[in-house]
């Protein structure tokens, strides 16, 4: 059943903001401390609706969406 609804994914890794180039130019007056938190909070979510897909039996969200519809969610976001 693990296999099945991938729950040692429903806990993510946490955004390492080592990774992250501080020095980096974004424009529209962002900073990368933006970008993580922006990160942080997708992930958030993303842990969010998976624990609860998987009170009801049902497989992780990004397990049913197709990679398109995936890759919107994330950028809407």
């Amino acid at each position: 059943m693990q296999q099945l609804f991938g729950l040692e994914a429903v806990d993510p890794i946490a955004v390492n903001p080592e990774s992250f180039n501080n020095s980096a130019v974004i424009p529209f007056g962002l900073e990368t401390a933006h970008i993580k938190r922006s990160m942080e909070d997708f992930i958030d979510f993303l842990k969010f609706m998976n624990t609860q897909l998987r009170t009801k039996e049902i497989p992780r969200l990004e397990t049913f969406l197709m990679p398109a519809g995936f890759s919107s969610l994330v950028a809407s976001f």
